[in-house]
């Protein structure tokens, strides 16, 4: 009952993101640049920085990066009256970080 009051509290105040960045496999991952928006977060943070690993990659691949561009600037469509609401979670569970004990 504790953990679902604290991620009911105050949606209004809360951002999107974490106080420290993190990976994904060997992947970095950008929390600390927060926002209120989970759309804007989730477009530069998530998608916008597997394009950039992308470029930097397969730099002439302008396909990708075309396809994913448009996608970033029509990402707000897909979740027109959707209400989003964040929580913190752990999400890398592999046998390496959990004791099945």
């Amino acid at each position: 009952a504790a953990l679902h009051t604290y991620h009911k509290r105050n949606q209004e105040e809360v951002e999107y993101g974490f106080h420290v960045d993190n990976v994904i496999g060997s992947t970095p991952q950008l929390n600390t640049h927060r926002s209120r928006d989970w759309v804007s977060f989730f477009g530069e943070c998530r998608l916008g920085a597997q394009l950039n690993i992308c470029k930097k990659k397969h730099p002439g691949d302008r396909d990708i990066q075309e396809h994913g561009h448009k996608l970033l600037k029509n990402l707000h469509i897909f979740f027109q009256d959707v209400h989003i609401y964040p929580s913190l979670l752990h999400g890398d569970l592999w046998s390496g970080n959990w004791d099945g004990g």
